[in-house]
């Protein structure tokens, strides 16, 4: 998370019945493979490549997670987040996770087409679950801008399970 951003307690919400749009202060989080999140060879940093952000074929929305839903949980937002993410998925500790701010992702995707919504949606096995909606994923230099920054933070798996 930017230390720039506080975070807020309290989703906002649009309207009864629609999901809850996720405050710009606030982050997501996304569970990349090892694939997805290679370290290069000649610097030794590890990196997200930017077909991650890129929906799966027949995907409405890119699935994350609101960091900051965990804050009552405890201290630990991440590793809450990533036994989140354990109940819903796969996560090896090969993998890691990419942490964005929603201001970021949402301005990254404002330059490539209609400004993404992020709304909180939760799932029977994932409740902090969101989704990334109205994003041109279509774009590589959008895909490029949200690895390299929007989404650039990566903390390895096996840091947090």
């Amino acid at each position: 998370m930017c230390d720039a951003f506080q975070p807020s307690l309290n989703p906002i919400k649009l309207d009864s019945g629609l999901p809850e749009r996720i405050p710009d202060a606030d982050s997501v989080v996304k569970y990349l493979s090892f694939k997805q999140s290679p370290t290069d060879p000649e610097t030794g940093i590890r990196m997200a490549i930017p077909q991650a952000f890129r929906r799966r074929e027949g995907e409405e929305f890119l699935s994350c997670a609101w960091l900051e839903f965990y804050v009552p949980a405890g201290a630990d937002l991440m590793k809450n987040c990533a036994d989140g993410f354990k109940n819903a998925l796969t996560v090896r500790k090969s993998g890691a996770f990419a942490v964005g701010n929603v201001l970021a992702v949402r301005d990254a995707g404002n330059q490539f087409g209609p400004r993404p919504r992020i709304v909180h949606e939760p799932e029977d096995d994932h409740q902090a679950h969101a989704a990334v909606r109205q994003m041109n994923d279509q774009n590589d230099d959008l895909l490029l801008l949200l690895a390299m920054e929007a989404w650039g933070k990566l903390i390895p798996a096996e840091d947090l399970i």
